[in-house]
């Protein structure tokens, strides 16, 4: 049932968590930023985390249920918007990626998230079952699959990844029986094979095999992963302090408003900053992970699960990407780096993260 709410319904510790980081993703944008062409990129972000604010508070106040029953409508949507890019999309970067209006740019597979998490959610619910049958998991592959596919002929091959690990994260906590996930185990590997062999362009696979050794590729697919590290590794303990970061100040680490801010993070201020940040990206994690316990009903926790996943993939693919962990992918940073859709996405999701948890209360488990 409709449930009237009011600012106090606000989780604070989520939300003050949420608010640090994307005011330090501010701060670390303008010094990336403030001498070039780009230098009124901070308030772009300003106004998109004032959005992001109003998206949150407004999506706290709408029972989630209300959002899963439409999640197939959005879904709709969703397609049809993917596919019209396609069409008109303008190319940027090598990609049509982004809806373009004067000077505010969209990215729908960013929203599509949200809805993915909703959609699989409501599926995987309303089978009611305590152990999934293969069976179970083909459709909600399938609705995840469509989307996926789309934005990899953008192409944009790291945002369609990030839709994989909300799949894989709702279907495993409503429980799968061994020998199916044995045999998903195999499906996945056998996808991997023949998206190297068939679907992987050149220099997506230059990347997965230049990133070991960057230093033998520093002018070429390993360039941005090695001056990330050296960005990294010069900032010693206590940083360069802040606008003083030489990589970052020289422009030596593309996309470092974006992709790779944690670089810039760590050069001006150190390990010091790093253990700060991971130690506020720790706690907030810890608390979707705790709003994710508290569901009262399986879709509450399937969505819960569903955002768990989606963040910390983000989070471990772009820290492991800009130390040389992991091959470069273009996945942001979770409310740091520059990005008005990224944001606005996860301010929603941290809304209906506290809506479930506001709602604690009012449903009981199935």
């Amino acid at each position: 049932m409709p449930l009237k709410l009011d600012l106090k319904d606000i989780h604070l510790p989520t939300l003050l968590l949420s608010l640090f980081i994307s005011i330090a993703g501010i701060f670390f944008i303008y010094s990336t930023t403030y001498n070039s062409n780009l230098s009124d990129l901070f308030i772009k972000q300003i106004i998109w985390l004032a959005l992001a604010l109003f998206a949150c508070v407004l999506i706290l106040n709408i029972d989630y249920h209300e959002l899963v029953r439409l999640a197939p409508i959005f879904y709709l949507i969703l397609v049809i918007t993917l596919a019209l890019l396609l069409l008109v999309g303008k190319l940027i970067g090598g990609a049509k990626s982004w809806f373009f209006f004067e000077h505010v740019a969209i990215q729908p597979s960013e929203f599509g998230k949200i809805i993915i998490i909703l959609y699989i959610a409501k599926y995987i619910a309303e089978l009611d079952r305590p152990y999934l049958k293969f069976k179970d998991i083909i459709k909600p592959a399938v609705i995840l699959a469509l989307p996926v596919a789309l934005i990899a002929m953008q192409p944009d091959l790291g945002t369609a990844l990030t839709y994989i690990p909300i799949y894989i994260g709702i279907i495993l906590i409503a429980r799968l029986r061994f020998r199916v996930l044995i045999v998903l185990l195999l499906l996945l590997a056998i996808i991997m094979a023949v998206s190297w062999l068939y679907v992987l362009k050149p220099y997506q696979k230059e990347r997965i095999t230049t990133f070991m050794e960057p230093e033998n590729y520093k002018k070429g697919a390993g360039y941005q992963i090695y001056q990330s590290k050296i960005a990294i590794g010069s900032g010693g303990f206590w940083g360069k302090g802040y606008l003083k970061g030489t990589q970052s100040q020289l422009k030596f680490v593309p996309e470092q408003h974006s992709d790779y801010i944690f670089s810039v993070l760590a050069e001006e201020t150190g390990l010091f900053g790093v253990a700060i940040a991971m130690t506020v990206y720790l706690l907030l994690f810890i608390s979707f992970i705790n709003t994710a316990m508290l569901a009262r009903d399986r879709v509450g926790l399937f969505i819960a699960t569903g955002f768990v996943f989606l963040f910390g993939f983000h989070f471990i693919i772009n820290t492991g990407m800009v130390v040389g962990l992991i091959p470069t992918t273009g996945i942001p940073l979770p409310l740091m780096s520059y990005g008005g859709s990224s944001l606005l996405t996860f301010y929603i999701g941290i809304g209906i993260m506290m809506s479930i948890r506001s709602r604690r209360f009012v449903y009981m488990k199935d």
